[in-house]
């Protein structure tokens, strides 16, 4: 497929395909996060795939950004205290994150 000026096509921004706000949208994305997560610890790649796949399930269309995104609110998540995480939890292979259990 030929793209004029050798630009990307626009993924949509999956608030806009569902028609949600940027709060809604990180509320599902957490809430599938918490559901992907294991009271052992995983890696952080491999929750951010559990919930990449997840997505469509919750109703989302995953796109090129979407596992930025999810990493994005894993990391808030871990700030807010809901995830425990082992390692640089920016290095997504070596740091691995579970739930917090009471």
């Amino acid at each position: 497929m030929y793209l004029a000026n050798n630009a990307l096509p626009s993924t949509p921004n999956t608030a806009i395909v569902r028609g949600m706000t940027k709060d809604e949208e990180n509320a599902l994305f957490d809430a599938v996060i918490m559901e992907c997560a294991t009271e052992d610890f995983i890696k952080i790649n491999v929750l951010i795939s559990r919930a990449f796949d997840a997505l469509p399930e919750a109703g989302l269309i995953p796109h090129s950004d979407t596992g930025q995104e999810i990493a994005e609110r894993i990391y808030i998540l871990i700030d807010n205290g809901a995830l425990l995480h082992e390692g640089n939890m920016r290095r997504w292979r070596d740091a691995q994150v579970k739930l917090r259990t009471l």
